[in-house]
């Protein structure tokens, strides 16, 4: 193990990213929808080209990139968390380990919370969705580790 200050933190981090995507998820669909229209506003005015979409492709473009952050994170917390454990030699086995627990995060999320949830609905395509952002950090988070280690040898 290397520094426990260092794995104090990431295992915070990691663990309260866990507890906002699920507060998000449980949400009221009036409130969800509430957040989405104000990131919404905000997001046409930096894009202009973003506003000439159709309304209804903007929500669903909006509450997928939200997603894409929020997954995308919790995966990077976790890759620093397992990183700072140091007992992981592989980079692949960070990835999968990774991997697993934004699974686990995304299946619980989606089909149990939000499923539960009043005008929500969660699906497997979700959860799939969630687990794509997360894989797309999780390659990027082992290409800049490989980098990096190669550098200080």
């Amino acid at each position: 193990m290397r520094s426990k200050k260092g794995l104090i933190i990431f295992l915070c981090l990691t663990l309260a990213v866990a507890a906002l995507v699920m507060y998000m998820g449980s949400r009221g669909a009036n409130q969800s929808y509430g957040q989405s229209s104000w990131v919404l506003s905000w997001f046409t005015k930096l894009v202009p080209f973003f506003g000439k979409l159709p309304q209804g492709r903007q929500v669903y473009l909006i509450r997928r990139m939200a997603h894409a952050f929020e997954y995308g994170i919790f995966a990077l917390c976790c890759s620093a968390l397992l990183f700072s454990i140091g007992k992981i030699e592989k980079k692949w086995a960070c990835g999968a380990v990774t991997m697993l627990a934004t699974f686990g995060l995304a299946c619980i999320d989606e089909l149990l919370i939000q499923a539960g949830t009043a005008g929500r609905t969660g699906t497997f395509k979700d959860v799939l969705f969630d687990c794509a952002s997360a894989l797309v950090v999780a390659i990027i988070v082992m290409i800049v580790k490989y980098k990096h280690d190669g550098k200080n040898q």
